[in-house]
């Protein structure tokens, strides 16, 4: 007997849709920052996903119906590299963040904020970097009872998160509710990445410095005990 294929093991799911990351380089900017904060945020949770512009799929075994959120975080999966996301499999993510531009707010204000309150999408976040869509430009919903509710604020306390979202300018920004710590962008990371090499390598010269004086004064301790020693030889003599 034949073993029967699933719609998932007979369809070919893309991991592309072919279009762009962003409209424009501060969209993707605030994109990429995001997904690399909360990466950081979230890296010592082996139970904790996060990605964006990446295909989810929704229908098992219609390869044509997906969406790709700019930002998403996913509690309770794998964290590890996908090719493309399967709602039935792995559940909806947690948290969804828009970066919204002219030419998605309409799908991000309505056919994309009911399809992620259908989903189940406890919480969902739109951001507007140049200010000209959204009043106030940053905006928030939490799912009730199947229904998106708008948070207070801006700034929002993400309960999923449990981090603060606010907007800095024409940057998404989080921040440590604890602590107050804001969360440092890649280029913030990269830097202190670098800072931290060179300290240990001055550290390492400072050492390998002192080993040197302590090496050479050893030898001239070595040489003025030899000198001495033949001083006494000759006196004996």
């Amino acid at each position: 007997m034949t073993e029967r294929m699933t719609p998932s093991e007979v369809v070919d799911y893309p991991s592309s849709d072919g279009k762009p990351m962003a409209e424009n380089d501060i969209n993707r900017e605030d994109l990429t920052d995001a997904v690399k904060e909360l990466a950081w945020w979230f890296r010592d949770r082996p139970d904790v996903y996060v990605s964006g512009d990446l295909l989810i799929f929704f229908i098992e075994g219609d390869r044509n119906q997906h969406r790709a959120p700019d930002v998403f975080v996913t509690f309770g999966v794998e964290k590890k590299m996908r090719d493309n996301y399967k709602l039935w499999e792995e559940g909806p993510p947690t948290v969804i963040i828009e970066i919204s531009s002219f030419s998605t707010i309409k799908e991000d204000t309505g056919p994309k904020k009911a399809l992620y309150e259908q989903w189940g999408v406890s919480e969902y976040y739109l951001f507007d970097p140049k200010g000209m869509l959204l009043k106030p430009p940053l905006k928030g919903y939490k799912l009730v009872d199947g229904t998106y509710v708008p948070l207070l604020g801006p700034p929002f306390h993400s309960p999923a998160l449990d981090l603060i979202i606010f907007g800095d300018g024409d940057r998404l920004r989080f921040k440590d509710p604890v602590t107050g710590t804001i969360l440092p962008t890649y280029e913030e990371i990269a830097h202190r990445l670098e800072s931290a090499e060179s300290r240990a390598e001055t550290a390492e010269s400072r050492v390998e410095d002192a080993e040197l004086r302590a090496a050479a004064a050893q030898a001239r301790a070595a040489a003025l005990e030899e000198e001495l020693r033949r001083l006494r030889d000759g006196r004996d003599k």
